[in-house]
């Protein structure tokens, strides 16, 4: 690659990482993610997709992953904006339904776990839920 293409591609990815710091600093909704999961045709209660999801925002990929009784969820940050939004940032996942109200804490990565039971309820909780960021910064 030629040094005018590699300035260019350089130039191009720090104005996107821009305009995604930009947008995700616009308005107190920016420290809201929503997420939805839709039942497919067939089936009375949505599933949990094995390869995870993301907020309705695409700032946020949650991953679930079963062990043993539990239902571990990894929360990880979907680029620069998102990662400078939620590292080292307290976090609550609360569901609509009200069966979750969950503190957790991301970690200079971006990363977040839960580890919730792996059981009907929770996993129709999951269903919609919000993880909304608190001003309060980890220890």
């Amino acid at each position: 690659m030629s040094s005018f293409s590699q300035t260019l591609k350089t130039l191009l990815a720090i104005a996107a990482a821009r305009m995604d710091v930009e947008n995700s600093r616009r308005g107190n909704k920016a420290d809201v993610f929503e997420f939805r999961l839709l039942a497919a045709a067939d089936q009375a209660e949505p599933e949990l997709p094995a390869s995870g999801w993301l907020d309705l925002s695409r700032l946020l990929r949650v991953t679930p992953t079963l062990h043993d009784r539990e239902l571990h969820l990894q929360v990880q940050a979907q680029g620069y904006a998102a990662l400078r939004q939620v590292s080292k940032r307290h976090a609550r996942l609360v569901s609509a339904d009200g069966l979750l109200n969950l503190d957790f804490g991301f970690d200079s990565q971006g990363a977040g776990l839960l580890v919730l039971a792996n059981s009907e309820a929770v996993r129709r909780a999951l269903g919609d839920y919000r993880i909304l960021l608190t001003k309060v910064t980890p220890a």
